[in-house]
């Protein structure tokens, strides 16, 4: 039987990953990626301009939970590596399972047809056997109706990048997700005043618990038979001892 072809729309963490297990099953790949850069999100300042990468980010959960289940981060590694450290994983993974020659740089897609015709801006046109949309989903930010009428500077969270251009300011965020209360946390450092709103109460853990990750920590006394509202009550309770109050 000939053999299959697939297109992949990005050359992000969900690209490379796609592309990689569909090589192995023997599809020939072609990648398309819209600017010239392995990574997607993780790019600090993507020439794709679909990244919402900020100068100060890391991952939320640590290395060791964080990889490719057959491309672990190299033992030397941080326990949260940073945008840049991210970027380097997923370069490296692309290389090693020989992804890089895949990958068509500047190629944005403009529409896939029903008959799987992927055509790109410059107006080329190729058919596949198959397509996986890999483009990410935080590219399209959503502003909420109610900052229409706000006269002060507003920035949506995925074009935030550093806090200097606020110093001395009083500023609010808006959300108290991960990217929020990163945000928050850049700010406040220059800020005069900075405020965390959030619509319901949160519980804001710390990343580190006992000297370990909390998740490590959190992993030896959340055990599957453990009811869900007692694994709350003991993340709280250990939140208070070692932060206090969220209003702090």
């Amino acid at each position: 039987m000939p053999t299959k072809r697939f297109a992949v729309i990005g050359a992000g963490a969900a690209g490379l990953c796609a592309a990689k297990h569909l090589v192995e099953s023997g599809i020939d790949v072609t990648i398309f990626e819209i600017g010239t850069q392995i990574g997607g999100l993780w790019v600090y300042e993507n020439d794709n301009g679909r990244s919402s990468a900020y100068r100060s980010l890391h991952i939320n959960s640590e290395a060791q939970v964080s990889t490719f289940r057959d491309f672990p981060f190299p033992p030397d590694a941080p326990l949260y590596p940073n945008h840049a450290e991210m970027k380097q994983y997923f370069r490296d993974y692309a290389e090693k399972y020989d992804l890089v020659r895949r990958i068509r740089f500047n190629s944005r897609v403009v529409s896939v047809t029903p008959d799987l015709v992927v055509r790109l801006e410059d107006g080329t046109e190729e058919r596949f056997d198959g397509v996986v949309a890999a483009s990410g989903h935080q590219s399209d930010p959503r502003d909420p109706p109610e900052v229409k009428d706000f006269t002060g500077t507003y920035l949506h969270a995925h074009a935030y990048r550093v806090p200097e251009p606020f110093a001395g300011q009083r500023v609010l965020v808006i959300g108290p997700g991960n990217s929020g209360v990163d945000i928050a946390a850049d700010l406040c450092t220059v800020t005069e005043h900075t405020v965390l709103c959030a619509r319901s109460p949160v519980l804001i853990m710390p990343r580190m618990m006992f000297g370990v990750p909390n998740s490590r920590s959190l992993g030896k006394i959340e055990k599957p038979w453990v009811p869900w509202a007692i694994r709350i009550r003991t993340r709280a309770l250990l939140t208070r001892m070692f932060q206090g109050r969220m209003e702090q």
